[in-house]
């Protein structure tokens, strides 16, 4: 029976890598987006097997029944659910305290409103962000969010075992922001000891290892930064 796959922020950047690689490993993928469409993919082969659901925005508590219904209106199973999108503001932005209901509740509420349709040996991937561990100074609800989700990630391994595993993955910069200087990418290259940035491909094949090698990983969180966390 064909796999399905649902990666929540998927038109673009790290989702976009994930929604992309799970489809070459033969899943069909549901993609969920909000301002940015669905772009065709440069490898045409894998155009039918990335199914766009959206405009969903994850700040409304209502679009988790409506991307359920959307989902279910197409796929009868669900494979593998990767909660990718995320808000990422400081304290200082107006709509900081939306992080909590994107980062944190959205991702929740999509798995009991999703467990009905989880397929045996299903699995749960949490986006998590190394700052969970490390806050950053500015930034608190931003960190209080993803801190609250990595919580969250190992009691729903406890309580969705044995069917269905849920793991997370915490990347450090796996993709650099598009108003990140030159300076600021070399100090921050200088705090990792692998010496280099990660990529979205590194998240990808992460997603792939859990879902498809490391299946006896339950509660798990793979801190993807290049040994970054290990300075203090």
């Amino acid at each position: 029976m064909e796999r399905v796959a649902l990666v929540t922020g998927g038109a673009k950047r790290v989702g976009r890598a994930v929604a992309e690689h799970a489809a070459r490993l033969g899943y069909r993928v549901a993609v969920t987006f909000h301002r940015s469409p669905v772009e065709p993919c440069s490898d045409a082969t894998l155009n039918d097997r990335l199914i766009p659901i959206g405009p969903i925005d994850f700040a409304d508590p209502g679009a988790v029944e409506r991307l359920r219904d959307s989902f279910c209106s197409r796929f009868d199973r669900l494979d593998l659910l990767v909660n990718n999108a995320s808000l990422y503001l400081p304290d200082a932005d107006p709509r900081a305290q939306l992080q909590m209901q994107v980062n944190f509740h959205a991702p929740l509420a999509l798995v009991e409103s999703m467990r009905s349709t989880f397929a045996d040996d299903s699995l749960v991937v949490n986006m998590l962000d190394v700052l969970a561990e490390r806050p950053r100074r500015g930034w608190k609800n931003y960190c209080a969010s993803k801190s609250a989700l990595w919580s969250a990630t190992r009691g729903l391994a406890l309580e969705l075992a044995p069917r269905t595993r849920v793991c997370g993955i915490a990347p450090g910069v796996v993709d650099w922001p598009a108003d990140m200087s030159d300076v600021e990418k070399q100090r921050y290259l200088k705090s990792v000891p692998l010496g280099r940035p990660g990529s979205p491909m590194d998240v990808a094949r992460c997603v792939e290892f859990l879902a498809l090698h490391g299946t006896y990983a339950n509660g798990e969180i793979i801190r993807l930064d290049g040994g970054r966390h290990l300075k203090r």
